[in-house]
């Protein structure tokens, strides 16, 4: 039985971030087909929508995902970067905490995502951490509380969510294991992905 994530006895959302320009990969990620004619974001969809109480996809104008049947909140202001998407996308969930994905990250592992809910009771931010100590920013649970430190940030032109991190209580939780996390910011990446996928 699939079993909704509800942190502290309360609901938890999704927010996949679906607003990026692309310009690695010179392609629009979210739409990227897969085998089986899924599209990249569908294939995020599919592995996660069913444990979160609310879907919200952060979109740019004319983002061509109208066929996704989740609601989709457009960048206040465009052009400056995922902060200005989540901030924005925060600002319309109905959950007090967000899991928070990047539409280009094709493989999610539901237990460790419900190991870093656990984790995240008495924290704004829980982000997953690479081997190298690298934090994932995109991979982690969000609390509204962020949204003033956010904020803050966006009004100084400082829009990278690592800035995020010292203003607001973060925690970081290692990874369950090596290779799984990985985004796909070229077309190399991307040909790889596919190879894997087809592999029996």
């Amino acid at each position: 039985m699939t079993r909704i994530m509800t942190p502290g006895g309360r609901p938890l959302g999704l927010i996949i971030l679906a607003g990026g320009d692309g310009r690695r990969m010179r392609a629009d990620k979210a739409r990227l087909p897969l085998p089986g004619g899924k599209t990249l974001i569908e294939h995020v969809i599919a592995q996660s929508e069913r444990f979160f109480s609310q879907v919200l996809i952060s979109v740019t104008r004319d983002s061509g995902l109208d066929f996704l049947p989740f609601e989709k909140i457009e960048d206040a202001v465009p052009d400056q970067g995922p902060m200005r998407g989540l901030h924005t996308a925060l600002s319309s969930a109905r959950c007090r905490s967000n899991f928070v994905i990047a539409c280009d990250i094709p493989e999610i592992r539901i237990p460790f995502v419900r190991a870093m809910v656990k984790a995240s009771a008495g924290f704004s931010v829980t982000v997953a951490v690479q081997a190298d100590g690298r934090p994932e920013p995109l991979f982690g649970v969000y609390s509204l509380s962020t949204l003033p430190h956010m904020e803050y940030l966006l009004e100084r032109k400082k829009f990278s969510l690592l800035d995020l991190f010292p203003l607001c209580p973060t925690r970081y939780v290692p990874l369950d294991g090596p290779g799984w996390l990985r985004n796909l910011n070229t077309r190399e990446e991307y040909r790889r992905f596919i190879q894997d996928v087809k592999k029996p």
